[in-house]
Protein backbone atom coordinates (compact mmCIF):
# COMPACT_ATOMS: atom_id res chain seq x y z
CA UNK A 1 0.00 0.00 0.00
CA UNK A 2 1.02 3.65 0.15
CA UNK A 3 2.25 3.49 3.77
CA UNK A 4 6.05 3.72 3.88
CA UNK A 5 6.38 2.61 7.50
CA UNK A 6 8.28 -0.64 7.85
CA UNK A 7 9.77 -0.39 4.34
CA UNK A 8 13.19 -1.75 3.50
CA UNK A 9 14.78 1.00 1.43
CA UNK A 10 16.96 0.35 -1.61
CA UNK A 11 19.17 2.99 -3.29
CA UNK A 12 18.17 3.69 -6.87
CA UNK A 13 19.09 6.18 -9.59
CA UNK A 14 16.16 7.91 -11.22
CA UNK A 15 14.74 8.16 -13.74
CA UNK A 16 14.81 4.46 -14.58
CA UNK A 17 12.62 1.40 -14.64
CA UNK A 18 12.30 -0.44 -11.35
CA UNK A 19 15.22 -2.93 -11.17
CA UNK A 20 14.29 -6.50 -12.01
CA UNK A 21 15.67 -7.62 -8.64
CA UNK A 22 12.86 -5.68 -6.94
CA UNK A 23 10.05 -6.89 -9.22
CA UNK A 24 9.75 -10.41 -7.82
CA UNK A 25 7.31 -9.42 -5.09
CA UNK A 26 6.16 -6.22 -6.76
CA UNK A 27 2.45 -5.58 -6.15
CA UNK A 28 2.17 -2.27 -7.96
CA UNK A 29 3.29 0.10 -5.20
CA UNK A 30 6.64 1.90 -5.29
CA UNK A 31 7.64 4.61 -2.83
CA UNK A 32 10.55 6.92 -3.55
CA UNK A 33 12.07 9.29 -1.04
CA UNK A 34 15.00 11.66 -0.99
CA UNK A 35 16.33 14.47 1.19
CA UNK A 36 17.29 17.68 -0.58
CA UNK A 37 18.33 21.27 -0.01
CA UNK A 38 15.85 23.85 -1.28
CA UNK A 39 17.42 26.00 -4.02
CA UNK A 40 17.64 29.75 -3.56
CA UNK A 41 15.28 30.37 -6.49
CA UNK A 42 12.51 28.61 -4.57
CA UNK A 43 13.01 30.28 -1.18
CA UNK A 44 12.93 33.93 -2.20
CA UNK A 45 9.94 36.04 -1.23
CA UNK A 46 7.07 35.53 -3.64
CA UNK A 47 8.73 32.60 -5.39
CA UNK A 48 6.96 29.39 -6.37
CA UNK A 49 8.43 26.16 -7.70
CA UNK A 50 7.22 22.78 -8.89
CA UNK A 51 8.56 19.25 -8.97
CA UNK A 52 8.54 18.06 -12.59
CA UNK A 53 8.49 14.43 -13.75
CA UNK A 54 8.25 13.66 -17.45
CA UNK A 55 6.68 10.26 -16.80
CA UNK A 56 5.45 8.32 -13.79
CA UNK A 57 3.74 5.00 -14.40
CA UNK A 58 0.89 4.93 -13.74
CA UNK A 59 -0.44 7.10 -10.86
CA UNK A 60 1.42 9.11 -8.23
CA UNK A 61 1.09 11.12 -5.05
CA UNK A 62 3.73 13.60 -3.84
CA UNK A 63 4.46 14.34 -0.20
CA UNK A 64 6.76 17.13 0.93
CA UNK A 65 7.87 17.06 4.56
CA UNK A 66 4.92 14.83 5.41
CA UNK A 67 2.26 16.88 3.60
CA UNK A 68 0.52 15.84 0.40
CA UNK A 69 1.21 18.43 -2.31
CA UNK A 70 -0.44 16.76 -5.30
CA UNK A 71 -1.73 13.63 -6.99
CA UNK A 72 -1.57 12.40 -10.58
CA UNK A 73 -4.05 9.80 -11.80
CA UNK A 74 -5.99 7.56 -9.43
CA UNK A 75 -5.00 4.95 -6.86
CA UNK A 76 -6.84 1.66 -6.27
CA UNK A 77 -9.59 0.60 -6.13
CA UNK A 78 -10.19 2.74 -9.24
CA UNK A 79 -6.65 2.94 -10.51
CA UNK A 80 -6.24 4.89 -13.76
CA UNK A 81 -3.55 4.67 -16.42
CA UNK A 82 -2.15 8.19 -16.90
CA UNK A 83 1.59 7.85 -17.49
CA UNK A 84 1.70 9.62 -20.86
CA UNK A 85 1.22 13.15 -19.53
CA UNK A 86 3.98 15.05 -17.67
CA UNK A 87 3.52 15.52 -13.93
CA UNK A 88 3.82 18.79 -11.99
CA UNK A 89 3.60 19.09 -8.20
CA UNK A 90 3.63 22.77 -7.25
CA UNK A 91 5.16 23.89 -3.93
CA UNK A 92 5.11 27.27 -2.22
CA UNK A 93 8.03 29.01 -0.57
CA UNK A 94 6.50 28.41 2.89
CA UNK A 95 6.34 24.64 2.41
CA UNK A 96 10.12 24.39 1.95
CA UNK A 97 12.55 24.25 4.87
CA UNK A 98 15.84 26.13 5.05
CA UNK A 99 19.04 24.21 5.63
CA UNK A 100 21.14 21.47 4.07
CA UNK A 101 19.15 18.32 3.26
CA UNK A 102 16.32 19.69 5.42
CA UNK A 103 13.50 18.69 3.08
CA UNK A 104 12.04 15.23 2.51
CA UNK A 105 10.25 14.43 -0.75
CA UNK A 106 8.27 11.20 -1.08
CA UNK A 107 6.70 9.99 -4.30
CA UNK A 108 4.17 7.20 -3.93
CA UNK A 109 3.62 5.55 -7.32
CA UNK A 110 1.16 2.84 -8.25
CA UNK A 111 1.46 0.85 -11.46
CA UNK A 112 -1.09 -1.51 -12.96
CA UNK A 113 1.80 -3.57 -14.33
CA UNK A 114 5.41 -4.52 -13.65
CA UNK A 115 6.79 -3.06 -16.86
CA UNK A 116 7.22 0.68 -17.36
CA UNK A 117 6.44 1.36 -13.70
CA UNK A 118 7.58 4.17 -11.42
CA UNK A 119 9.61 7.30 -12.13
CA UNK A 120 11.13 6.29 -15.45
CA UNK A 121 11.69 9.15 -17.90
CA UNK A 122 13.82 12.32 -17.69
CA UNK A 123 13.86 15.15 -16.89
CA UNK A 124 13.18 15.03 -13.16
CA UNK A 125 13.77 17.94 -10.80
CA UNK A 126 12.62 21.02 -8.89
CA UNK A 127 12.06 23.99 -11.21
CA UNK A 128 10.47 27.39 -11.07
CA UNK A 129 6.79 27.21 -11.91
CA UNK A 130 7.38 28.92 -15.25
CA UNK A 131 10.08 26.45 -16.31
CA UNK A 132 8.07 23.47 -15.11
CA UNK A 133 5.10 24.70 -17.16
CA UNK A 134 7.30 25.05 -20.26
CA UNK A 135 8.63 21.52 -19.78
CA UNK A 136 5.06 20.23 -19.48
CA UNK A 137 4.15 21.89 -22.74
CA UNK A 138 7.23 20.55 -24.55
CA UNK A 139 6.75 16.94 -23.47
CA UNK A 140 3.00 17.00 -24.03
CA UNK A 141 3.75 18.06 -27.60
CA UNK A 142 6.43 15.36 -27.98
CA UNK A 143 4.51 12.49 -26.38
CA UNK A 144 0.91 13.28 -27.29
CA UNK A 145 0.46 16.05 -29.86
CA UNK A 146 3.31 15.05 -32.20
CA UNK A 147 2.14 11.43 -32.73
CA UNK A 148 -1.41 12.65 -33.32
CA UNK A 149 -0.26 15.20 -35.91
CA UNK A 150 1.96 12.55 -37.55
CA UNK A 151 -1.08 10.24 -37.70
CA UNK A 152 -3.11 12.93 -39.46
CA UNK A 153 -0.31 13.85 -41.89
CA UNK A 154 0.53 10.26 -42.84
CA UNK A 155 -3.15 9.41 -43.25
CA UNK A 156 -3.57 12.39 -45.59
CA UNK A 157 -0.50 11.34 -47.60
CA UNK A 158 -1.99 7.87 -48.10
CA UNK A 159 -5.40 9.27 -49.08
CA UNK A 160 -3.83 11.82 -51.42
CA UNK A 161 -1.74 9.12 -53.08
CA UNK A 162 -4.89 7.05 -53.66
CA UNK A 163 -6.72 10.06 -55.06
CA UNK A 164 -4.10 11.01 -57.64
CA UNK A 165 -3.02 7.51 -58.62
CA UNK A 166 -4.03 6.56 -62.13
CA UNK A 167 -5.38 3.08 -63.02
CA UNK A 168 -1.92 1.75 -63.88
CA UNK A 169 -0.30 2.92 -60.63
CA UNK A 170 -3.25 1.73 -58.55
CA UNK A 171 -2.59 -1.81 -59.82
CA UNK A 172 1.13 -1.60 -58.98
CA UNK A 173 1.92 -3.99 -56.05
CA UNK A 174 4.58 -1.57 -54.81
CA UNK A 175 2.04 1.23 -54.59
CA UNK A 176 -0.46 -1.03 -52.83
CA UNK A 177 2.19 -1.99 -50.26
CA UNK A 178 2.90 1.69 -49.64
CA UNK A 179 -0.81 2.45 -49.08
CA UNK A 180 -1.07 -0.38 -46.55
CA UNK A 181 2.00 0.96 -44.77
CA UNK A 182 0.54 4.47 -44.72
CA UNK A 183 -2.74 3.45 -43.11
CA UNK A 184 -1.23 0.92 -40.67
CA UNK A 185 1.54 3.26 -39.53
CA UNK A 186 -0.76 6.25 -39.14
CA UNK A 187 -3.06 4.23 -36.88
CA UNK A 188 -0.05 3.04 -34.87
CA UNK A 189 1.10 6.64 -34.39
CA UNK A 190 -2.34 7.49 -33.00
CA UNK A 191 -2.13 4.57 -30.57
CA UNK A 192 1.36 5.50 -29.36
CA UNK A 193 0.06 8.94 -28.39
CA UNK A 194 -1.98 6.95 -25.84
CA UNK A 195 -4.92 9.26 -26.46
CA UNK A 196 -7.13 6.21 -27.26
CA UNK A 197 -6.59 5.00 -23.69
CA UNK A 198 -8.52 8.04 -22.49
CA UNK A 199 -11.60 7.14 -24.53
CA UNK A 200 -11.51 3.34 -24.91
CA UNK A 201 -11.60 0.57 -22.30
CA UNK A 202 -8.05 0.23 -21.07
CA UNK A 203 -7.79 -3.43 -22.06
CA UNK A 204 -8.94 -2.88 -25.63
CA UNK A 205 -6.70 0.18 -26.01
CA UNK A 206 -3.70 -1.84 -24.80
CA UNK A 207 -4.43 -4.60 -27.30
CA UNK A 208 -4.75 -2.04 -30.11
CA UNK A 209 -1.41 -0.48 -29.21
CA UNK A 210 0.58 -3.74 -29.31
CA UNK A 211 -1.24 -5.08 -32.39
CA UNK A 212 -0.84 -1.87 -34.35
CA UNK A 213 2.86 -1.84 -33.48
CA UNK A 214 3.38 -5.22 -35.14
CA UNK A 215 1.05 -4.31 -38.04
CA UNK A 216 3.15 -1.19 -38.62
CA UNK A 217 6.36 -3.25 -38.80
CA UNK A 218 4.69 -5.95 -40.91
CA UNK A 219 3.45 -3.40 -43.46
CA UNK A 220 6.88 -1.72 -43.32
CA UNK A 221 8.52 -5.06 -44.16
CA UNK A 222 6.07 -5.72 -47.01
CA UNK A 223 6.64 -2.24 -48.48
CA UNK A 224 10.44 -2.55 -48.42
CA UNK A 225 10.34 -6.11 -49.79
CA UNK A 226 8.00 -5.10 -52.63
CA UNK A 227 9.71 -1.84 -53.49
CA UNK A 228 13.18 -3.40 -53.68
CA UNK A 229 11.99 -6.64 -55.33
CA UNK A 230 13.05 -9.07 -52.61
CA UNK A 231 12.87 -12.79 -53.30
CA UNK A 232 9.31 -14.11 -52.90
CA UNK A 233 10.50 -17.19 -51.02
CA UNK A 234 12.19 -14.97 -48.43
CA UNK A 235 9.04 -12.86 -48.04
CA UNK A 236 6.82 -15.95 -47.66
CA UNK A 237 9.21 -17.33 -45.02
CA UNK A 238 9.07 -14.17 -42.90
CA UNK A 239 5.33 -13.51 -43.08
CA UNK A 240 4.35 -16.33 -40.67
CA UNK A 241 6.59 -14.81 -37.99
CA UNK A 242 4.63 -11.56 -38.10
CA UNK A 243 1.35 -13.51 -38.20
CA UNK A 244 2.30 -15.58 -35.13
CA UNK A 245 3.26 -12.43 -33.23
CA UNK A 246 -0.09 -10.88 -34.12
CA UNK A 247 -1.83 -14.05 -32.93
CA UNK A 248 0.07 -13.84 -29.64
CA UNK A 249 -1.24 -10.31 -29.20
CA UNK A 250 -4.77 -11.58 -29.78
CA UNK A 251 -4.27 -14.06 -26.94
CA UNK A 252 -3.08 -11.12 -24.90
CA UNK A 253 -6.30 -9.30 -25.81
CA UNK A 254 -8.31 -12.16 -24.35
CA UNK A 255 -6.48 -11.49 -21.08
CA UNK A 256 -7.03 -7.75 -21.50
CA UNK A 257 -10.71 -8.27 -22.23
CA UNK A 258 -11.49 -9.15 -18.63
CA UNK A 259 -9.29 -6.30 -17.39
CA UNK A 260 -11.92 -3.58 -17.36
CA UNK A 261 -12.34 -2.68 -13.74
CA UNK A 262 -9.68 -5.17 -12.73
CA UNK A 263 -6.20 -3.66 -12.58
CA UNK A 264 -4.53 -7.00 -11.80
CA UNK A 265 -5.78 -8.60 -15.02
CA UNK A 266 -4.79 -5.53 -17.03
CA UNK A 267 -1.31 -5.59 -15.53
CA UNK A 268 -0.78 -9.27 -16.37
CA UNK A 269 -2.08 -8.74 -19.90
CA UNK A 270 0.18 -5.75 -20.44
CA UNK A 271 3.22 -7.65 -19.15
CA UNK A 272 2.44 -10.55 -21.51
CA UNK A 273 2.23 -8.14 -24.45
CA UNK A 274 5.42 -6.41 -23.37
CA UNK A 275 7.29 -9.73 -23.24
CA UNK A 276 5.88 -10.76 -26.62
CA UNK A 277 7.13 -7.55 -28.22
CA UNK A 278 10.58 -8.09 -26.67
CA UNK A 279 10.74 -11.52 -28.32
CA UNK A 280 9.68 -9.97 -31.64
CA UNK A 281 12.37 -7.27 -31.60
CA UNK A 282 14.41 -8.91 -34.45
CA UNK A 283 11.37 -8.46 -36.70
CA UNK A 284 11.38 -4.74 -35.88
CA UNK A 285 14.97 -4.42 -37.10
CA UNK A 286 14.45 -6.42 -40.32
CA UNK A 287 12.87 -3.76 -42.62
CA UNK A 288 15.56 -1.20 -41.73
CA UNK A 289 18.36 -3.66 -42.52
CA UNK A 290 16.69 -4.66 -45.80
CA UNK A 291 16.43 -1.00 -46.78
CA UNK A 292 20.11 -0.38 -46.03
CA UNK A 293 21.21 -3.42 -48.06
CA UNK A 294 19.04 -2.39 -51.02
CA UNK A 295 20.27 1.20 -50.85
CA UNK A 296 23.91 0.05 -50.83
CA UNK A 297 23.26 -2.10 -53.89
CA UNK A 298 22.17 1.08 -55.68
CA UNK A 299 24.81 3.30 -54.11
CA UNK A 300 25.91 4.62 -57.50
CA UNK A 301 22.47 6.21 -58.04
CA UNK A 302 21.04 9.23 -56.22
CA UNK A 303 17.99 7.33 -54.97
CA UNK A 304 20.21 4.50 -53.67
CA UNK A 305 22.18 7.00 -51.61
CA UNK A 306 18.96 8.49 -50.24
CA UNK A 307 17.56 5.12 -49.21
CA UNK A 308 20.84 3.93 -47.67
CA UNK A 309 21.04 7.13 -45.61
CA UNK A 310 17.35 7.07 -44.62
CA UNK A 311 17.33 3.48 -43.42
CA UNK A 312 20.67 3.86 -41.62
CA UNK A 313 19.18 6.69 -39.58
CA UNK A 314 15.94 4.82 -38.87
CA UNK A 315 17.93 1.72 -37.84
CA UNK A 316 19.85 3.81 -35.31
CA UNK A 317 16.54 5.16 -34.04
CA UNK A 318 15.20 1.61 -33.68
CA UNK A 319 18.32 0.56 -31.75
CA UNK A 320 17.86 3.61 -29.48
CA UNK A 321 14.20 2.68 -28.88
CA UNK A 322 15.04 -0.96 -28.17
CA UNK A 323 17.62 0.02 -25.54
CA UNK A 324 14.95 2.13 -23.81
CA UNK A 325 12.30 -0.56 -24.28
CA UNK A 326 14.47 -3.16 -22.56
CA UNK A 327 15.08 -0.81 -19.63
CA UNK A 328 18.78 -0.14 -20.20
CA UNK A 329 18.27 3.57 -20.76
CA UNK A 330 15.69 6.31 -20.27
CA UNK A 331 14.57 8.65 -23.01
CA UNK A 332 12.02 9.47 -25.70
CA UNK A 333 10.93 6.86 -28.24
CA UNK A 334 11.81 7.99 -31.77
CA UNK A 335 9.20 5.65 -33.22
CA UNK A 336 6.73 8.40 -32.30
CA UNK A 337 7.73 10.27 -35.44
CA UNK A 338 10.09 8.43 -37.81
CA UNK A 339 7.31 6.34 -39.48
CA UNK A 340 5.97 9.67 -40.73
CA UNK A 341 9.36 10.52 -42.27
CA UNK A 342 9.51 7.14 -44.04
CA UNK A 343 5.94 7.58 -45.28
CA UNK A 344 6.75 11.10 -46.46
CA UNK A 345 9.80 9.97 -48.50
CA UNK A 346 7.97 7.09 -50.19
CA UNK A 347 4.81 9.19 -50.50
CA UNK A 348 6.65 11.92 -52.40
CA UNK A 349 8.12 9.28 -54.71
CA UNK A 350 4.74 7.70 -55.50
CA UNK A 351 3.02 11.07 -55.84
CA UNK A 352 5.68 12.03 -58.39
CA UNK A 353 5.11 8.76 -60.22
CA UNK A 354 1.37 9.39 -60.19
CA UNK A 355 1.90 12.92 -61.56
CA UNK A 356 4.13 11.62 -64.34
CA UNK A 357 1.65 8.87 -65.22
CA UNK A 358 -1.24 11.32 -65.41
CA UNK A 359 0.83 13.73 -67.51
CA UNK A 360 1.80 10.93 -69.89
CA UNK A 361 -1.80 9.77 -70.22
CA UNK A 362 -2.91 13.35 -70.90
CA UNK A 363 -0.29 13.80 -73.65
CA UNK A 364 -1.27 10.49 -75.24
CA UNK A 365 -4.93 11.48 -75.20
CA UNK A 366 -4.11 14.83 -76.77
CA UNK A 367 -2.17 13.08 -79.55
CA UNK A 368 -5.05 10.71 -80.19
CA UNK A 369 -7.54 13.57 -80.26
CA UNK A 370 -5.33 15.54 -82.60
CA UNK A 371 -4.96 12.52 -84.85
CA UNK A 372 -8.73 12.06 -85.01
CA UNK A 373 -9.13 15.73 -85.85
CA UNK A 374 -6.60 15.52 -88.67
CA UNK A 375 -8.00 12.27 -90.06
CA UNK A 376 -10.58 13.98 -92.23
CA UNK A 377 -7.82 15.88 -94.03
CA UNK A 378 -6.39 12.70 -95.49
CA UNK A 379 -7.95 9.90 -97.50
CA UNK A 380 -7.28 6.89 -95.35
CA UNK A 381 -9.87 4.86 -97.24
CA UNK A 382 -10.41 1.22 -98.03
CA UNK A 383 -8.95 1.87 -101.48
CA UNK A 384 -5.81 3.32 -99.90
CA UNK A 385 -5.41 0.31 -97.63
CA UNK A 386 -6.17 -2.12 -100.47
CA UNK A 387 -3.55 -0.49 -102.66
CA UNK A 388 -1.03 -0.88 -99.85
CA UNK A 389 -1.97 -4.50 -99.40
CA UNK A 390 -1.41 -5.28 -103.12
CA UNK A 391 2.01 -3.66 -103.18
CA UNK A 392 5.18 -5.42 -102.18
CA UNK A 393 6.50 -4.78 -98.68
CA UNK A 394 9.31 -2.67 -100.08
CA UNK A 395 6.98 -0.51 -102.15
CA UNK A 396 4.50 -0.10 -99.26
CA UNK A 397 7.31 0.81 -96.90
CA UNK A 398 8.69 3.40 -99.28
CA UNK A 399 5.24 4.85 -99.88
CA UNK A 400 4.49 5.19 -96.16
CA UNK A 401 7.90 6.65 -95.33
CA UNK A 402 7.48 9.23 -98.08
CA UNK A 403 4.11 10.38 -96.65
CA UNK A 404 4.66 13.74 -94.94
CA UNK A 405 1.88 13.22 -92.43
CA UNK A 406 2.52 11.26 -89.20
CA UNK A 407 -1.24 11.02 -88.76
CA UNK A 408 -1.64 8.89 -91.89
CA UNK A 409 0.98 6.49 -90.58
CA UNK A 410 -0.69 6.56 -87.16
CA UNK A 411 -4.09 5.71 -88.68
CA UNK A 412 -2.64 2.92 -90.81
CA UNK A 413 -0.95 1.42 -87.77
CA UNK A 414 -4.19 1.69 -85.78
CA UNK A 415 -6.25 -0.02 -88.48
CA UNK A 416 -3.60 -2.68 -88.95
CA UNK A 417 -3.99 -3.70 -85.29
CA UNK A 418 -7.64 -4.56 -85.88
CA UNK A 419 -8.41 -8.20 -86.60
CA UNK A 420 -10.05 -7.40 -89.93
CA UNK A 421 -6.93 -5.63 -91.14
CA UNK A 422 -4.22 -7.83 -89.71
CA UNK A 423 -3.38 -8.98 -93.21
CA UNK A 424 -1.77 -5.57 -93.69
CA UNK A 425 0.97 -6.58 -91.24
Amino acid sequence: NSDSSGCTWNPIHIPSDIPKSLLTNFTGWAIYRTHFTAPMACTRAGSACAFFFQEIGDSAEARLNGHIIGRHGQFPPKAAYAKHYPVNFQVSRDSLRQGAQANLLEIVAYSLKKTQAGVRAPPVGLYTVENAFRLSQVFTIINVVNPVLSFVALFIIALLSLAVAGPDLAKDPKFSAFIRFGFASSCFLLSISEVPREYLPIGFAGYLHFSLRILHDWSFFEMVASYFDYNHKFVRAVRPLFALTLLAFFVQFLVFFVADGDGAHFGRGFDIGFTTLKIAVPLLFLPHIMGIVSGLRRRNTWDGKIYASLFTVTLLFQIHDSVIFHGYWSGIYYVKWYPFVIGLVFGVFFLERARDARAKARVEQELISEGEAKKSQYEVTDEFLTSLATESKTEASQRLSADPSPFVRYEVATLAKQISNEGLL
